[in-house]
């Protein structure tokens, strides 16, 4: 490697250095923060600060975050299970079946890419009031549990696998349900991955749908979390650490969520034939 190319090199590397630094940067500092007392906050003498980890145990004992936590779990790994389903079978449909007017279901289904998330709001609140389902957490799952852009993405990557697997699993005997799960799946898990992740994340920092539709103990720790915010700072003096503490909590799940897919991920890339 010559000169210019290790000075390539190393520029690209620091420069990458630097930007994840900045990402990270202010999630340390409210991490920090989240340990700390109130009034060290305001005292420029780092030496008197003290450390409170204790503050984490106030988020879900005064603050009571628990069972709004407990709701948003349920709520997005119920939705996301529920999402993951029903695109993989639409998509598996359009991709590998063939059946009238498959292609005007298919436009059908990409054209609410097209529609804004508000204007479906008045109708899927209308549909669940009638049905007798508000207040509660089955209107806040069921109008989430198929997603266009999901079945979109999973349908280009199915379509993208060798039909010559196929063809080999039907030699066998296999039905379309058994191609499915033998061989689309294990071959796309990386696409699928991503997807689920993309789905549980959605659904996790979900607040407007579950305002509109959750009441008292049924409500997301989103919902919780803005409500603890608004009523620290009604204070006289604004306990910034509970809340940092509330919202290094909340952002837990997904962190968590996201490393278990990334792993998924790398796994899912190095699969290249069938079961």
């Amino acid at each position: 490697m010559t000169f210019p190319d290790r000075l390539l090199h190393f520029l690209g590397w620091a420069g990458a250095t630097l930007l994840g630094l900045g990402v990270v940067f202010p999630f340390l500092i409210g991490i920090g923060a989240s340990l700390l007392a109130p009034s060290d906050l305001l005292n420029p003498n780092v030496a008197e600060w003290s450390l409170h980890p204790d503050n984490y145990l106030r988020v879900f004992t005064e603050a009571g975050l628990g069972a709004y936590f407990m709701n948003s779990i349920i709520i997005a790994l119920s939705t996301t299970v529920g999402t993951m389903i029903t695109s993989i079978l639409a998509a598996y449909a359009f991709a590998r079946m063939e059946f009238r007017g498959r292609n005007m279901l298919f436009w059908a289904v990409l054209g609410t890419l097209t529609i804004p998330e508000l204007i479906c709001i008045i109708p899927n609140y209308l549909l669940m009031a009638k049905m007798k389902l508000v207040p509660s957490i089955w209107a806040a799952v069921l109008p989430q549990l198929a997603s266009g852009f999901v079945t979109f993405f999973l349908r280009q990557h199915f379509m993208g696998v060798p039909k010559v697997y196929e063809e080999a699993a039907r030699l066998d005997g296999a039905s379309h349900f058994k191609i499915l799960v033998d061989v689309i799946v294990p071959i796309c898990w990386a696409a699928i991955a991503s997807m689920a992740l993309f789905a549980f994340i959605a659904q996790w920092n979900s607040y407007l749908w579950p305002l509109i539709v959750l009441r008292g103990d049924t409500q997301t720790v989103q919902i919780a979390l803005a409500n603890l915010q608004a009523s620290v700072r009604e204070q006289p003096f604004t306990d910034w650490p509970l809340i940092l503490a509330a919202s290094c909590v909340v952002l837990l799940p997904s962190i968590v969520f996201f490393l278990f897919a990334e792993r998924q991920l790398v796994q899912g890339a190095g699969l290249g034939g069938i079961k």
